[in-house]
């Protein structure tokens, strides 16, 4: 069995697209709800005065609150994606790295499916590995033609 990966980032810039995306949707949702709480509902609807001076602590905790909890749940959520992410493009690039060997000459090799690989990365992986068990199948049969 082959050495883990080490590289946090193994595919840098899809990546990063993937991280941008889900921390940009995590800010734009809390944002929006804050918006529709408090301005829509304490300033557009006519809500009596007695009730906004009852209402506005309350928003200036859920206010703080957001501020601290907020940048938790987005680290958190961010090491998860990452995470999950580096699952799937890990095996891609190792698929990528093995291939470049192959095409440099080394048909024998077989491209290893490994334990914590995605399920989805299997098909590829044996599906690689028929075509060059069939490669060396033609090579082989050619060679022995050639021999005769």
């Amino acid at each position: 069995m082959r050495e883990r990966r080490k590289t946090v980032m193994v595919h840098k810039k899809i990546q990063f697209i993937i991280l941008a995306f889900i921390t940009i949707s995590m800010l734009v949702w809390p944002a929006l709800l804050y918006y529709l709480i408090y301005y829509l509902m304490l300033r557009q609807m006519l809500v009596p005065e007695a009730i906004i001076n009852i209402l506005i602590p309350v928003f200036k905790k859920m206010t703080l609150i957001l501020l601290f909890i907020l940048p938790i749940v987005i680290v958190v959520i961010s090491k998860i994606s990452l995470a999950y992410s580096n699952k799937i493009l890990g095996p891609l690039k190792r698929i990528e790295k093995e291939l470049f060997e192959i095409t440099k000459g080394d048909i024998e090799n077989k491209i290893e499916i490994r334990k914590g690989d995605e399920v989805e990365v299997h098909g590829i992986i044996n599906e690689i590995n028929i075509l060059l068990d069939q490669l060396q199948k033609v090579i082989f049969d050619k060679e022995n033609k050639d021999k005769k």
